[in-house]
């Protein structure tokens, strides 16, 4: 366990700066602390990588949205069929008396 300069455990996050996008590091867990403490978890990544990187987190979360729109599309348009054949069975049933 990392302790935070006020004493406090720290946690681990990610960064998702362009700076150092995907870079792990400690965080104090005391709420609105102003310590300043900051250490990385990891070793800094390759300069390639660090250009790499946002453009493929910002391509996952557009395939995300993408994603989430299709289901909402697609619960939809399942409304629609359930509702359609439910009207069709009616008509069936009150015009050939089924």
């Amino acid at each position: 366990m990392v302790y935070c300069w006020c004493g406090n455990p720290t946690i681990v996050r990610t960064s998702r700066t362009a700076k150092n996008p995907g870079r792990k590091y400690y965080y104090c867990t005391l709420e609105g602390t102003k310590c300043g403490f900051n250490g990385w978890v990891d070793e800094e990544i390759c300069q390639r990588c660090s250009h790499m990187i946002p453009g493929l987190m910002n391509a996952k979360n557009v395939a995300e949205e993408r994603l989430k729109a299709n289901i909402i599309k697609s619960s939809r348009l399942k409304r629609i069929l359930i509702v359609s054949w439910i009207g069709f069975a009616l008509f069936a049933i009150y015009k050939f008396g089924m």
